[in-house]
């Protein structure tokens, strides 16, 4: 008789924790929308401003939600805390130092104040409102669905010659200004920054899409319908003109083309580097100039251009091995010949440049060490495997292309944002969601009692956590 009223025991308590599970799985698809507003909010180029600062839609929702994102991470909200978490906290606080020592305390306040907001506070609201791949689908969404409203306001300033959706926005409120409109465009065509700081800026932040929309979005196959999508994406990036945003697209292309002809080969990806190791060297050996040099070369619209990044990346090296633990600043100057702009298109190099080698490393280490965490992670759900290749692809075509193009407020922000939003793929446990999807399936291999029209339902052991899996089993049977 007792033995009888622990297995009933038993037997409820699988069953309530079963719904239980059901229930935690169907609130993780619950979609936060402070994501996919914030994703809105970088889109409109409206600014207010308080005292000396300049307050954007997006740093005026950065600093809302500033608070929240931090302490929903301390409080384990956004799963384990990670080493790239430190990495970029590390960076924030070692910026902030930097500048106190270039620019004095009194000058570099509000600058410090600001760079906390939007590297931390983008950062961290990717990284504790992102946690799932129903929260990541509806961010590409959003981020689609921008990108079609920009791509006709991008087709008619390019062939206008006139920023046409900041001068309708600056009807409603002050807006961002136009820029380039007093210089000769490239192939007869204005480059458009539709509702952003700079064409170079609307160009990268558009190209985010291409790798996203076409992979992130599909739960098999590539197939005609994220074609589209990434066409869209490709069309706004083309109307930027922007050499950075171009190559952005171009290594999200080889990426995804190795990816489909190598996809049976296991080691894939290391070949991959050990191919753009071998091709780095070769160049090196065979070339009177440095494979940066050679690379510049060829991915510049003109001559002129590809001279200025060999000596910007000249001097600028010059300059930071003058001052590589704090850097210049934000007011600081970089020895340069006087024929030279101050504009560095290097965004990698203007980290070490402002912020000295400390501020690069940092940086660095914790965008390389997230990409690594996400890379090693077995995955078995198809559809998140695909999100994965979609966000490893859009970041590493950026990374790249910032090696050509600097970046600053939106696009920057952007950048952490993405960064953040990419760290559940770490926390992701394909057999989890799998066991809670498969509460009262049928199952094949039981076989059912007469006169009774449910199929039988597998028991999920692990579920239980009072009783072991032996004595369950036996209930069950």
């Amino acid at each position: 008789m007792k033995k009888d009223t622990v297995a009933l025991s038993e037997t409820k308590t699988l069953r309530l924790t079963s719904f239980e599970r059901q229930a935690e799985e169907l609130a993780k698809r619950r979609v936060t929308y402070w994501p996919a507003f914030f994703v809105v909010a970088l889109a409109l180029p409206f600014y207010i401003d308080v005292g000396s600062l300049l307050l954007t839609i997006n740093r005026i929702y950065l600093i809302l939600v500033f608070f929240p994102a931090i302490i929903g991470w301390m409080f384990g909200k956004a799963g384990p805390k990670r080493n790239t978490d430190y990495l970029f906290i590390a960076f924030t606080i070692w910026v902030q130092i930097a500048l106190i020592a270039a620019d004095g305390f009194y000058i570099s306040i509000e600058a410090i104040g600001m760079f906390a907001i939007e590297t931390l506070g983008a950062y961290f609201l990717g990284r504790t409102f992102v946690r799932n791949k129903h929260q990541f689908r509806s961010l590409i969404k959003t981020f689609m669905c921008v990108l079609l409203v920009f791509l006709p306001f991008s087709f008619l300033e390019s062939y206008l010659n006139r920023a046409v959706m900041i001068d309708m926005m600056s009807k409603v409120w002050r807006t961002l200004p136009g820029v380039l409109l007093d210089r000769e465009g490239r192939w007869g065509m204005r480059r458009a920054q539709v509702s952003l700081d700079h064409p170079i800026l609307y160009g990268v932040f558009c190209s985010f899409g291409f790798s996203l929309s076409t992979y992130g979005l599909e739960k098999k196959k590539f197939g005609f319908v994220s074609g589209l999508r990434g066409i869209l994406a490709m069309a706004c990036t083309f109307f930027s003109l922007s050499t950075g945003a171009y190559l952005s697209i171009g290594v999200q292309l080889l990426l995804t083309g190795w990816e489909f002809v190598t996809r049976t080969i296991k080691k894939r990806w290391n070949i991959l580097i050990i191919i753009t190791i071998c091709i780095y060297v070769i160049v090196d050996l065979i070339s009177n100039r440095s494979p940066f040099q050679v690379f510049i070369t060829y991915m510049t619209f003109d001559q002129s251009s590809s001279y200025n990044r060999v000596l910007i990346w000249r001097f600028g090296t010059e300059q930071v091995w003058r001052t590589p633990l704090f850097g210049i600043g934000h007011t600081g100057d970089w020895i340069r010949p006087w024929y030279m702009s101050p504009s560095m298109d290097n965004f990698w190099l203007v980290l070490a440049v402002q912020h000295g080698i400390p501020g690069l490393v940092l940086f660095a280490s914790g965008a390389l060490a997230l990409l690594r965490k996400v890379g090693a992670v077995v995955i078995k759900d198809p559809e998140v495997a695909n999100m994965r290749l979609g966000w490893m692809f859009a970041i590493i075509g950026v990374f790249v292309a910032i090696c050509s193009a600097h970046l600053w407020t939106t696009a920057y922000v952007f950048l952490m944002f993405m960064l953040g939003s990419g760290m559940w793929f770490v926390d992701h446990q394909d057999d989890d969601t799998a066991q809670v999807e498969n509460i009262e399936q049928p199952s094949s291999s039981l076989k059912k009692k007469p006169g009774n029209f449910r199929p039988a339902s597998r028991p999920l052991a692990p579920l239980v956590a009072t009783k072991s899996p032996a004595r369950v089993k036996g209930v069950v049977r």
